[in-house]
């Protein structure tokens, strides 16, 4: 039997059970779940249970206080078990008023929400901006964020694990990493990384292109409705399992999307949010002046 429980910001606890022996990938834990912090003793009553049971029949048992993943896989979870508790947690976050945004977090006691699609090279500015300044990295892919009020909003946690193609980082291996499928999940030395909550002081939504050179600061309309769906991370709400019909929909509680919106409009009054294309180089010194 496997049962460990996981903490989040705002005192969040999550449960993670399996009536089998199963193992734990800490770098995909940390690759995919924004602040989880491992215990093996609760502190108190949990949230929600996620589960994993081993069947031949896939699917997924959906109750108000657990959520069960059904697979073929054993000895390990699968990856989409990831997939799922990330989707399960985001939920938890949403009913605390805290977003996981998808987003990288670097800078120091300061930080910047480095943000774009899959596949436009945010990991990529954000490992050179790494070597090249003194800046330090707080998440890798998902923050979560606090709206704090009086335009101010704080990164808390995040993703610690870095994740690219196996290509984009041989560079990297030996500093802790596990490659699964055509990827490859990569803890920084210890020093690489920001330890403390921070005010986010800029947005920069990036997207590595060499024929092109732009860096524009958007102005605060166009941003809400650019930032919002990175805020409320719709792209990773719901969880399929890989060969089925078989859905997790992760809905957001009743009043989400309107106090995202009201906080979003209040904060981008004065953050600033900066869109920027072009080689690495230009994108990676744009985003030192700022």
């Amino acid at each position: 039997m496997t049962s460990f429980y996981l903490s989040f910001p705002h005192d969040i606890l999550i449960q993670i059970k399996s009536s089998e022996d199963f193992v734990c990938s800490k770098m995909l834990l940390g690759a995919y779940v924004p602040g989880a912090e491992v215990t093996m003793s609760p502190t108190r009553e949990v949230d929600i249970v996620v589960g994993y049971e081993k069947s031949e029949n896939k699917g997924f048992i959906q109750e108000e206080a657990r959520v069960v993943m059904r697979d073929k896989e054993d000895k390990e979870f699968p990856l989409d078990f990831y997939h799922l508790l990330y989707s399960v947690v985001r939920v938890q976050l949403l009913k605390k008023k805290l977003f996981s945004v998808h987003a990288a977090c670097i800078g120091n006691n300061e930080y910047i929400l480095v943000m774009g699609h899959t596949g436009v090279g945010k990991t990529s500015i954000v490992l050179r901006l790494l070597e090249a300044t003194d800046m330090l990295l707080f998440s890798g892919n998902k923050t979560i964020i606090a709206f704090q009020g009086n335009g101010y909003c704080e990164a808390l946690a995040g993703t610690r694990t870095i994740t690219a193609h196996t290509k984009d980082m041989q560079q990297y291996k030996g500093e802790g990493y596990e490659p699964y499928g055509e990827r490859i999940a990569v803890e920084l030395r210890g020093e690489g990384y920001a330890k403390d909550p921070g005010r986010i002081k800029a947005i920069v939504l990036v997207s590595l292109n060499d024929g092109e050179q732009e860096n524009d600061r958007i102005n605060p309309t166009s941003a809400l409705h650019k930032l919002y769906p990175y805020f409320l991370d719709t792209v990773n709400a719901d969880t399929v399992l890989c060969d089925g019909d078989i859905v997790y929909i992760g809905t957001p509680p009743s009043g989400t999307q309107e106090y995202l919106a009201r906080n979003l409009k209040e904060i981008l009054v004065s953050l600033p949010v900066y869109s920027i294309k072009g080689s690495i180089d230009f994108i990676s010194n744009a985003i030192k002046k700022i």
